[in-house]
């Protein structure tokens, strides 16, 4: 298997549960798994088993209205 990335987003303009939704909604649909998204704190976890870059994404989630101010980003390996 390859590698995939767990990443973690600190998200701004997220104001509701349907905000959340439609994030995650996105990121469902670019092929993330575990998907976390709480709009409070702004904080979006996933993996990443796709050939997108975490820029890709941010970039993705900025054309929906939202504003990523922060990611990090760890690498882990399937074996």
């Amino acid at each position: 298997m390859s590698s995939q990335e767990l990443v973690e987003l600190n998200v701004e303009g997220m104001t509701c549960t349907n905000c959340a939704a439609t994030v995650r909604r996105k990121l469902e649909k670019d092929g993330m798994a575990d998907i976390h998204v709480d709009f409070a704190s702004g904080e979006v976890t996933f993996k990443n088993p796709t050939e997108l870059t975490v820029e890709q994404i941010t970039e993705r989630i900025d054309d929906l209205g939202y504003k990523v101010v922060s990611n990090n980003t760890n690498e882990k390996k399937n074996s």
